[in-house]
């Protein structure tokens, strides 16, 4: 008995030492990739200290510099996160940026007609569990918030995060993103070669408990004095109308009259020359590089006036 329980000793001290290896070994090839990390490195240890932050989904990861907003007493940095829902946002801010960040003075939310369709927006907590410091990672390992302990574990180390994808032990291929060229929480995507279509905006779905967590969550910002600004991104499309007539953009009005929100939309009033180009797309919501150069200097000039 004794035997055998020293064998089996014996062979879980090699596994669990050959994971560390491999946990160590997946983090020194990430690292210096990993975007999220290096948002998630700004709220703990702050460089930029913000006074206006961007939130929203990867359009507005993908599609907005903030070196190309800043101006004198405006440092601005780009949280938005991608496939990030207002669930996801609602328990980020509360435990993760709030209890760590400067408070900002401005918020400016990148909204868009597929932010309450979790098949498309598919990001939870749960899934960031690699980057948080110890102490919140255990509480929430703990806590009875609903989250999923599984989903937990699974993205807190690297091994486990990337079990499926054993090639990245010796290289890591950061494609299709430009980390070179990432700069407070923007980083730009290379073309590659998606089709540039219209985006079905009618195909998306609303789930209200999604609406009911965003409305309790720009509320939570008001009532904290922080001033929000809706935007809605370019896309590509020949004409404004379906998003002018949609019901996601009587919805989006009515919160913005309600709370005396700015909206700047740049599909219906405020859409341009970038729209019907598909040299800004990568695909039919995602600007590249040249495109989100020119929305984030036209996004400067409207937020002047």
């Amino acid at each position: 008995m004794k035997k055998f329980l020293a064998q089996s000793f014996g062979f879980f001290l090699i596994v669990f030492i050959i994971l560390i290896i491999l946990n160590f070994r997946f983090k020194q090839t990430i690292t210096p990739y990993d975007y999220f990390g290096f948002q998630y490195n700004e709220i703990f240890h702050p460089v930029y200290n913000a006074n206006t932050i961007i939130l929203g989904t990867s359009h507005a990861t993908h599609g907005i510099q903030p070196a190309l907003l800043n101006d004198t007493g405006t440092i601005v940095y780009n949280f938005a996160c991608d496939g990030a829902n207002p669930e996801f946002y609602q328990n980020w801010y509360q435990t993760i940026f709030k209890p760590n960040y400067p408070k900002p003075d401005k918020i400016i939310f990148a909204v868009e007609w597929f932010l309450f369709d979790t098949e498309e927006l598919w990001r939870t907590f749960e899934h960031d569990a690699l980057y948080y410091p110890t102490n919140i990672y255990l509480s929430s390992l703990i806590s009875n918030k609903g989250l999923n302990k599984t989903t937990l574990i699974n993205n807190r180390f690297p091994v486990l995060k990337n079990r499926r994808s054993p090639q990245r032990l010796i290289n890591y291929d950061p494609y299709p993103y430009l980390t070179a060229e990432y700069n407070a929480g923007f980083i730009p995507v290379q073309e590659i070669g998606r089709p540039i279509n219209e985006l079905e905006i009618e195909n998306f779905k609303i789930e209200k408990d999604q609406q009911e967590i965003f409305e309790n969550l720009i509320k939570t910002f008001l009532e904290e004095g922080i001033e929000v600004i809706f935007i809605n991104p370019p896309a590509y499309n020949s004409s404004g109308i379906k998003y002018k007539n949609s019901g996601l953009q009587k919805y989006y009005d009515s919160i913005c009259v309600s709370n005396n929100i700015p909206f700047l939309q740049y599909n219906t009033e405020r859409r341009s020359y970038i729209n019907n180009d598909k040299k800004y797309f990568n695909d039919g919501g995602h600007m590249n590089y040249a495109g989100s150069s020119e929305f984030s200097r036209m996004l400067k000039n409207d937020l002047e006036q």
